[in-house]
């Protein structure tokens, strides 16, 4: 307890080794380690099914749209859109994707002009049942022009609808801070009020970085 672990540490621990004390110590921090190396990999592999989740499937049907490729392309100067729908058509494969996407030159936005002008005329409907005009335009983008779809989105949502580079960059943010907060299980409950300013404070810090 004097070394800062919990009640349910030192006990497991000190049954672990047979009540040796140094051995003790030495068994909780390896087991924090090993535990946190645990949460750490299942959040990366939740925030990769989410991401693929939302790039959806290939053409064959039997694999995700690769996250990584599509870093790959837009690294190269191309629209994430692009890099997607190219992935997704030529299969995961970034050679055929780079060749498809100059054969299949697309818009510089992923909503076409037609949407655009759809979007654009419903987008009063929803401010007038009290959205943000800027959120509802975003619903109905998602929504492709639905306008009671859009309506639900922003209802479920609290009226915030977030791009696809501010969900990364909350999810990323998330999986920093959450790598600094105490292993166990229960010792979150125990956070003061000063405790979660901080923490808010920092993930807040995180999204928005100072330029």
């Amino acid at each position: 307890m004097e070394l800062g672990y919990s009640a349910a540490e030192a006990r497991l621990g000190l049954r672990a080794v047979h009540g040796d004390v140094n051995s003790a110590a030495n068994y909780i921090n390896e087991n924090r380690e090993k535990r946190a190396e645990s949460r750490l990999k299942a959040k990366e592999e939740k925030l990769l099914r989410r991401e693929q989740e939302r790039l959806g499937r290939c053409a064959d049907g039997k694999q995700f749209v690769n996250p990584s490729f599509v870093k790959i392309l837009t690294d190269m100067g191309y629209k994430k859109e692009a890099a997607r729908s190219a992935l997704k058509n030529c299969n995961n494969i970034i050679s055929d994707s780079v060749q498809y996407i100059q054969e299949n030159p697309g818009p510089s936005s992923s909503v076409s002009a037609e949407m655009l002008s759809l979007v654009h005329g419903l987008i009063p409907e929803l401010e007038a049942a009290g959205f943000d005009a800027n959120m509802a335009r975003r619903a109905l983008e998602e929504c492709d022009g639905d306008v009671m779809k859009a309506a639900n989105t922003l209802l479920t949502n609290s009226g915030v609808i977030h791009d696809d580079d501010k969900k990364e960059k909350m999810e990323e943010a998330y999986l920093r801070l959450s790598e600094d907060i105490s292993m166990v299980d229960d010792d979150h409950l125990d956070l003061t009020l000063q405790q979660e300013a901080l923490f808010l404070q920092q993930y807040m810090s995180l999204l928005n970085p100072p330029m």
